[in-house]
């Protein structure tokens, strides 16, 4: 039987500092940050603790007369877990509350472009692969509100919403606001923050001593192509323990189940499907049969999952069929020079004989203190990223996972890490040089 009464082992949970009733950020994990949509975090309790603590309490004495016959203390802990939620999200937080009225969205009126051409499906699909990538588009146009289960927190309505520029199916022209953040006690937990959040609901801040990063929507042309990359040849590829001597020492991101992560700025997706079902989940706030729960407690009326398999299939089907961007001309000069200063190291032209033109080997560099955001993922350092493709970067208005660099070379100045010595070699070109380099990244 328990010793202590309920108050007395509620109050020495870690999640209470007992006199002021905070909770010290060191304490704060992801998954209680993750599921608190109204409390925002349980920081927003100081305004309310009278009223938090008897809610506490009175639960806890409850739940006490549950499970002490059972003599269990970890089904009470759970119950704690469960409790803290509860009350995150019904008592009022130091967060504001959002007023701002869910964004309409105007879908391009327009039909898709040829084939081969950008935002068109590739030139190779059958009837059929063409068929559902028709199908795919309208579903990435579609808006959801929130009966359709948007929400409370959300980047867009529509895939299309972030993934428009410089055409449909490209990426973002501005920082939208999907920060990922981890705490200071699971250093490799990483989950999504949108910035916008339903009328009515509180907008998640992100607690005190937490690490926070920005990320920006890329691209998606010619993805279909990478997914077709087997782990072996990247593997092969990463050098991983750097035989050429040219302090480039990658790996391929292997995934539960021996997958290959080729997908996000930290390889975290294997499969178009997966990675256009975690969009959803964390961009949107719509659960799918990959993502049958909401990551925030569910306040709509909506059953889960909010869209079927066959919803996330024909995504999927859109994203894999896109064309990859063409090359506007060829510049053998700055090519050249881009591959004797070392660029090609990671930025490697061809990721396999059969895809080519890409400037990835889709493996992931320590990328050194500037590209250090402090946010790591399962196993891997927050200053490693995965190689993203260069090809049809003259279409992009910004350029990093944050998009903090407006230039090409503004992009360059922040490598380090690996990249370090590529960097250096690029800045010490004569300017000739590096305006033909320019010309050449112009290109693709």
């Amino acid at each position: 039987m328990f010793t202590t009464s309920p108050w007395q082992r509620l109050a020495q949970t870690r999640y209470f500092n007992v006199d002021t009733l905070q909770t010290p950020a060191r304490h704060v994990s992801a998954r209680h940050v993750a599921n608190a949509p109204i409390g925002a975090t349980m920081l927003g309790m100081r305004r309310n603790a009278p009223i938090a603590l008897c809610l506490l309490a009175t639960f806890a004495a409850c739940q006490q007369a549950a499970v002490e016959a059972d003599d269990d203390p970890e089904r009470f802990s759970k119950f704690i877990d469960r409790l803290v939620l509860f009350v995150a999200t019904k008592i009022p937080a130091t967060a504001a509350i959002s007023q701002e009225p869910v964004p309409t969205y105007a879908p391009p009126a327009s039909t898709a472009p040829d084939a081969g051409q950008l935002g068109g499906p590739r030139e190779d699909l059958t009837g059929d692969e063409k068929r559902l990538f028709l199908q795919g588009r309208v579903a990435f146009l579609i808006s959801f509100d929130t009966t359709m289960g948007l929400g409370p927190h959300y980047v867009g309505v529509a895939c299309g919403a972030c993934h428009d520029r410089p055409i449909l199916g490209g990426g973002s022209d501005v920082a939208h606001g999907v920060t990922y953040m981890t705490t200071l006690t699971e250093p490799h937990t990483m989950i999504a923050v949108p910035a916008r959040t339903s009328p009515g609901y509180a907008k998640f801040e992100v607690p005190s001593g937490a690490r926070a990063g920005r990320r920006v929507s890329g691209p998606l042309f010619g993805l279909g192509l990478l997914e077709q990359v087997p782990l072996e040849l990247v593997e092969a590829g990463c050098d991983s323990e750097d035989e050429d001597g040219d302090g480039v020492r990658g790996h391929a991101r292997v995934l539960p189940g021996g997958r290959l992560g080729r997908f996000g700025h930290k390889a975290d997706a294997s499969t178009l499907e997966d990675m256009v079902a975690h969009q959803l989940h964390d961009a949107i706030g719509i659960t799918s049969p990959v993502l049958p729960e909401e990551r925030r407690e569910d306040f709509d009326t909506r059953e889960d999952p909010e869209v079927t398999e066959g919803f996330v299939k024909a995504l999927a089907a859109y994203v894999r069929g896109l064309a990859p961007p063409l090359r506007a001309s060829n510049n053998p000069r700055g090519e050249s020079l881009f591959r004797a200063i070392g660029c090609a190291a990671c930025h490697r032209p061809n990721t396999s004989d059969r895809v080519r033109g890409t400037y990835t080997d889709l493996c992931l560099h320590k990328m050194g203190p500037g590209l250090d955001d402090g946010v790591g993922a399962d196993n891997l350092a927050s200053e490693e990223w995965r190689t993203p493709p260069l090809w049809g970067m003259r279409f992009r208005a910004a350029f990093l996972h944050d998009h903090r660099a407006r230039t090409p070379e503004d992009a360059i100045s922040h490598h380090g890490g690996e990249a370090q010595t590529a960097r250096d070699a690029f800045f010490a070109l004569p300017e000739a040089d590096r305006a033909a380099l320019r010309d050449f990244l112009s290109t693709l």
